[in-house]
């Protein structure tokens, strides 16, 4: 008698044991998908950064190219009198 209430438990105990392995396996995958879908966001919201440069006729290496040229103008220097 004594063994079969052993058995017993021990299906019980190896039912709590795949339970745990289910849920924590859930948790992860859960992780995993936030992670996806953080990137994915990430890279659509880039997406649209680059259309909206794009449709604003911006030229970002033209920008590059010619930056600082209102800096090569002559320097006015003013004497106090």
């Amino acid at each position: 008698m004594g063994c079969g209430v052993a058995g017993d438990l021990l299906h019980l105990q190896l039912d709590i044991a795949i339970d745990e392995v289910v849920i924590e396996a859930s948790a992860s995958l859960k992780e995993r998908a936030v992670l996806v879908k953080t990137g994915t966001s990430l890279a659509q919201r880039t997406a649209d950064s680059l259309d909206l440069l794009r449709n604003s006729g911006i030229d970002l290496a033209q920008d590059a190219i010619e930056t600082g040229h209102q800096d090569r103008r002559e320097g006015e220097v003013r004497i106090g009198g």
